[in-house]
This record gives structure tokens, sequence and C-alpha cells, in this order.
């Protein structure tokens, strides 16, 4: 027995669709999400989605700033928490990258990078945009830490990180994760006195 068509449930459909490119987007990924994944999956018809976003691609960017704006998004929630020490923060969020379910996928922007291929996507200004955001709030964290050059240490970080996510979505293994928590430990070792 087939499934029953999608149907549009009014109100909310723009909340819906960003939901399911968010769940679809994450697992199985950007470019294995077609818009009639979406469409089933936010219960709104091929139309309606078209009326919210001119085409996939703006589907993307508007995912992409969603997931940049949201202070629950990974590493963002680990480095703003204030029951853990700076240190232990910046620690922490090396650790969290080997977390969740198989496959793993690491930082959801490397993720979308990898998969975004032409440098001129729109969502790569996004991306690198974030990545931007991600280390100037890796110096600060440095610097509430008693880093000495702070915002050196945060740039050693972000690509720490990126290269952490890299591996670990490559591999689907959490291993990298804890390799580069070790590095990380080191780093932050030298730099605070």
């Amino acid at each position: 027995m087939s499934p029953a068509p999608a149907r549009s449930l009014g109100r909310g459909a723009r909340a819906r669709i960003l939901g399911a490119a968010r769940e679809l987007f994450a697992d199985p990924g950007i470019n294995a999400t077609g818009i009639a994944d979406i469409v089933e999956r936010a219960r709104v018809s091929r139309r309606t989605l078209y009326q919210h976003f001119a085409s996939k691609d703006d589907l993307i960017v508007a995912y992409l700033r969603e997931l940049a704006a949201d202070p629950e998004t990974m590493p963002q929630r680990l480095l703003e928490r204030d029951d853990l020490t700076a240190r232990a923060r910046l620690l922490e969020m090396f650790g969290a990258l080997g977390d969740g379910p198989r496959p793993l996928r690491g930082d959801p922007f490397l993720a979308a990078a990898v998969e975004l291929a032409d440098p001129d996507h729109p969502g790569r200004r996004v991306i690198a945009r974030r990545q931007g955001q991600l280390g100037e709030l890796l110096g600060e964290v440095c610097r509430e830490a008693g880093a000495g050059q702070a915002e050196v240490l945060g740039r050693r970080l972000l690509v720490l990180y990126a290269g952490g996510a890299a591996a670990v979505l490559a591999a689907d293994d959490p291993r990298p994760a804890a390799e580069a928590t070790a590095i990380a430990r080191i780093l932050l070792e030298a730099a605070i006195d």
C-alpha cells in the first residue's frame, strides 16, 4: 500500500519546510535530499514550498542561516555553557564531534561545505561567515580561559576543530574527536600560564 499523498496543513508551512530541511539535510544530506523529500516530510505541496523558497539553493541558504542563528547548534551550545570553565568548554567542543548516531556527521556547516562543491554557491558565504563568527567566539573563550594571544589560539583551535570534524565525517569514526581533544589540551596547556 502506497503512502497517502502529502497534504498542506496551512499555517506554519515555512517553519515545517525548514524543519524538514534541517532533518533531511543532516541525514541523508543536502545532495541526497530532493524537493520531493522535503515536500513529503513537511506535508506541503510543491507549490507551497516554491512560494516560500524560489529554489532548492534558496532553501539551503535559509537552512544554513537558521542553523547559524540557533544557539543550540554545536559547538555554540557548548561554548556558551555557564556550568563549565572556559577550558572545559573548549575541550568538550572537540569531544562532542564524536557524539551522535551513525553515520557521524561532525559539524553541520563543514558537512554542508563538503556537499556544496561550487565555491560560488550562496550557501558557501553563509558557511564562511559562520566560521568567522566561530573563530571570534573561540578567541573570546580562550581569553576567558586566560590564554595568552587568545585570538591566535582561537584561530588554531578553529583549524583543529575543522580538521577533527572532517576526519569524523570522512571515517564515520569518533576516534578523531578524541585525538583532536588531546591536541587541543596540549595547545591550551602551552597557552595558559
